[in-house]
C-alpha cells in the first residue's frame, strides 16, 4: 500500500525533477535595468534573482570561444557564517553530473570496450528482470537516453540520499534491482530516470575495474582541466572551499544544512553527486564545443548532442546522450541542469555562438532567469521559432480510457480517464488500499505551447503526459517520472495491431497485419502491462 507520506515524497521529487529537466518558459527574460555593459547586466540579474529566491550563495561563469568573459561568486557559503563564495568554491551540481557520466561512457565506446546497442546484460551478466528477456532487451543507449522502461528507483526514501559511502555501493544497488517489473518495453518513449545512470555507472565499473569516482577524477576531470571538480566529496571538504547545502526537508519540515560529505551516496554518484564550480562547468562546455579535444572525438561529441529521443513535450525538446537539446531565443541550445537536495546547477551552451553559461547555488532553486540573462548578454536572438497555440480539444477524446500501471515503488496505480459532458478530462486515481482520488486535468495554451499537446496538470501530482505508442497502434501511455500506466486497445482494435512480441527477447518486431493476433498482443501486455490486481 502506498501511503500519503510516500505520495507526498513523490510529489517533492516531481518538483525537483521539474527544476532539473524543464526549460521553455522558465527562461523568461528577467526584469533588469537598462545597461549596456554585459557584465553589469549579469551582476544585476544574479543579485535580483538570488534576492527573490532567498539564495544564500551562488556562482556564475560565462565563456565565449574558450575565453572566460565573466566569473564571479555571490553571497555566503553558509547561512550563519561570514565566509564568502568565490570562483573556487565547490558546489554539488546534481543531475548536471549525467552529462559527465555520458561522456565517460562514450570514452569506453571509442576504446572499443562498450557497444551502446548491445544488451546491458553483456556487461551486467548477472542482471535479470521480472520476465525472461526483459533485461536483454535494454541497451546502454536506452539508459543514456532515458528510454529503458525501468522505473526511477534511485531514491525511494530519505536514507537513499545519504546512503552508503563505500566502493561496492553501486553494485549492491544494482543487485537489489533484480526482478523488478519494467513499466514499458524499452525504446517506446522518453521518461527521465536517475536510475538509468546508476546502471550506466555500474557498467563503467564492470568494464574498467575502477570505481566510478576514481575514473571520473582521473580520466575526465583532470584531462579536461577541471581542477575544482571531484567526485570525492571528502576531498572537496578537505580543500576547505565549499558551499554548504541548504535544504528545506519535507521529512523533518526544517531547514537542514550539511557538508558535501555528509550528504553523499556512492551508489548515486553517476546521477548527480559531482562537486564543481561554475567556472569548471563552462570549461567543460567549451571543450564540448571545441570537438572534445583530449577527452573525446568530435563524432562522439556530435552523438552526445544530437537529438536522439523526442521528449514528447514541446515540439523542439529532445534528449541526446546525457544532454537536453532545444531552442533558446531561436538558437539551438544544449544543456543539463541539476538539483541535489541543498544545491543546484545550470550548464547551457549555444554551439553556433560558442557561448556557455553555468551557475551554481547552495539552495533556493535554479537560477534560470540569471542564466538566460547571461546568454542574452552575449548571444543575438536567432530566427523566430515560436509555435502558435493549436489547442485541439477533440484530440482529448483519444486519451479517454482505463490505464494500468504502477508507481516506482511497484505498487499499483491505475487510472480512469473520462471526459464528462465533453469538457475537460477527469482522472480517477485508483490505488491499493486507499480511497479513489478524482481530479480534473488542466490544459491551456500556455501549457500546450510550453509543455506540448499531450501534457496536462494533475493537481497534487504535477504534470502528466499522454503519449501514443510509436510501435503499437492504439496503445496510449500516461507518463510521469514516478508513475507510468498504459491503455491497451480493446476488441477488434487489438486484433488488428500489426505488432507481435518475442517473449524470448521482449523486442518488438513488426509483422504483417494479416498475421497479427490478439494472443500475440496479449503477450505484449502480459509482460509490460500486467493487471496488477490489488493485493498482489
Amino acid at each position: 500500500m502506498i501511503s500519503g507520506r510516500l505520495a507526498g515524497f513523490l510529489l517533492q521529487l516531481s518538483v525537483i525533477t521539474a527544476l532539473a529537466t524543464s526549460m521553455g518558459a522558465s527562461l523568461a527574460a528577467p526584469a533588469v535595468r537598462a545597461q549596456t555593459d554585459p557584465a553589469a547586466r549579469i551582476t544585476t540579474c544574479m543579485q535580483d534573482e538570488m534576492a527573490s529566491r532567498g539564495t544564500v550563495g551562488a556562482q556564475i561563469a560565462v565563456m565565449r570561444g574558450g575565453v572566460m568573459l565573466y566569473e564571479r561568486g555571490f553571497g555566503r557559503k553558509h547561512r550563519d557564517r561570514p565566509d564568502l563564495v568565490d570562483t573556487g568554491t565547490m558546489f554539488r551540481i546534481g543531475s548536471t553530473t549525467k552529462t559527465l557520466t555520458a561522456l565517460a561512457l562514450m570514452q569506453l565506446v571509442e576504446q572499443g570496450r562498450l557497444d551502446l546497442d548491445l544488451p546491458i546484460t553483456t556487461y551486467l551478466d548477472d542482471f535479470a528482470l521480472a520476465e525472461p528477456g526483459q533485461a536483454e532487451a535494454i541497451t546502454t543507449r536506452h539508459l543514456l537516453t532515458h528510454s529503458s522502461g525501468l522505473h526511477d528507483t534511485s531514491a525511494m526514501s530519505e536514507a537513499d540520499f545519504w546512503g552508503t559511502q563505500e566502493p561496492g555501493a553501486m553494485r549492491a544497488w544494482v543487485d537489489r534491482q533484480r526482478g523488478q517489473q519494467p513499466y514499458a518495453p524499452p525504446g517506446r518513449f522518453w521518461n527521465y530516470s536517475s536510475a538509468n545512470y546508476m546502471y550506466a555507472g555500474q557498467i563503467l565499473e564492470r568494464i574498467t575495474g575502477e570505481t566510478y569516482p576514481n575514473y571520473m577524477d582521473d580520466r575526465v576531470f583532470e584531462p579536461a582541466g577541471m581542477t575544482n571538480t571531484t567526485m570525492h566529496a571528502a576531498e572537496g571538504v578537505a580543500r576547505g572551499n565549499f558551499a554548504y547545502g541548504h535544504y528545506n526537508s519535507p521529512f523533518s519540515g526544517m531547514l537542514e544544512i550539511f557538508t558535501l560529505d555528509e550528504a553523499n551516496n556512492w551508489a548515486r554518484h553517476p546521477t548527480g553527486y559531482a562537486n564543481a564550480t561554475a567556472g569548471d562547468l563552462v570549461r567543460f562546455a567549451a571543450l564540448m564545443m571545441d570537438g572534445g579535444r583530449a577527452l573525446l572525438s568530435a563524432d562522439s561529441v556530435q552523438a552526445m548532442t544530437t537529438r536522439q529521443r523526442h521528449r514528447d513535450l514541446r515540439a523542439d525538446q529532445y534528449y541526446g546522450l546525457g544532454t537536453f537539446v532545444e531552442y533558446f531565443d531561436g538558437n539551438e541550445m544544449v544543456h543539463h541542469d541539476g538539483g541535489a537536495w541543498g544545491w543546484t546547477a545550470t550548464m547551457k551552451w549555444i554551439p553556433e555562438a560558442g557561448v556557455a553559461v553555468a551557475t551554481t547555488t547552495n539552495g533556493g532553486g535554479l537560477l534560470q532567469s540569471a542564466t538566460a540573462c547571461a546568454l542574452r548578454a552575449y548571444v543575438p536572438r536567432g530566427p523566430d521559432r515560436s509555435t502558435p497555440c493549436r489547442l485541439d480539444r477533440e484530440r482529448w477524446n483519444d486519451f479517454v480510457g482505463t490505464y494500468e500501471g504502477s508507481v516506482n515503488s511497484g505498487v499499483s496505480w491505475n487510472f480512469e480517464i473520462t471526459r464528462p459532458g465533453g469538457g475537460n478530462l477527469q482522472m480517477r486515481l485508483i490505488r491499493e488500499g486507499e480511497e479513489d482520488r478524482v481530479e480534473m486535468l488542466g490544459q491551456d495554451c500556455g501549457r500546450w505551447v510550453n509543455a506540448g499537446p499531450g501534457t496536462f496538470n494533475a493537481p497534487g501530482l504535477g504534470e502528466i503526459t499522454f503519449i501514443d505508442d510509436p510501435v503499437e497502434p492504439g496503445v496510449v501511455w500516461l507518463r510521469n517520472r514516478f508513475f507510468v500506466a498504459g491503455k491497451r486497445p480493446v476488441g477488434a482494435e487489438a486484433t488488428s495491431t500489426a505488432v507481435a512480441t518475442s517473449v524470448a527477447t521482449a523486442t518488438p518486431t513488426p509483422i504483417s497485419t494479416s498475421t497479427a493476433t490478439a494472443e500475440a498482443q496479449d503477450e505484449v501486455h502480459r509482460i509490460y502491462l500486467p493487471a496488477l490486481m490489488r493485493g498482489e
